[in-house]
């Protein structure tokens, strides 16, 4: 099911922004490499699974499942490059809020922050975090 819901939520950004350079799953792209290596992958989105609480109510098992969208570019220090980053979490906030899969049973996605990871003269990242409640029949 996670592996599923991921790969939902990546198609929906590749198919609606087309100004992301990569959109994929999070493999340490920040904990690796020089900063040749980050910034040749940017701008970028990338999908961190977060964490999921279970509630039982009968036969259902509802899973308050959380995940991020780190979302990261190059060269923020002019207006211009602040601006589209800017427009890239405006453009993923509205591409991923009250979304639903039709092949899952769950509430509508919803944005519950947004928040900057980290900063230079060179690059920025943010994380959006988004919630849902997925059901399932035990």
């Amino acid at each position: 099911m996670l592996a599923e819901f991921e790969k939902n939520v990546l198609n929906i950004i590749k198919t609606k922004i087309s100004q992301y350079k990569t959109v994929s799953s999070y493999n340490g792209e920040f904990a690796k490499g020089t900063y040749n290596d980050i910034l040749g992958v940017l701008p970028c989105a990338l999908f961190v699974y977060s964490q999921s609480r279970f509630e039982q109510k009968n036969d259902l098992l509802l899973r308050n499942f959380e995940f991020d969208i780190i979302i990261a570019v190059e060269d923020f220090k002019n207006k211009k490059a602040s601006n589209a980053a800017y427009e890239l979490l405006d453009k993923t906030r509205d591409a991923l809020n009250s979304t639903v899969f039709d092949n899952l049973v769950m509430q509508p996605v919803m944005i519950e922050s947004e928040k900057l990871l980290y900063h230079d003269d060179r690059m920025a990242a943010f994380a959006q975090t988004y919630k849902t409640k997925i059901r399932s029949v035990l």
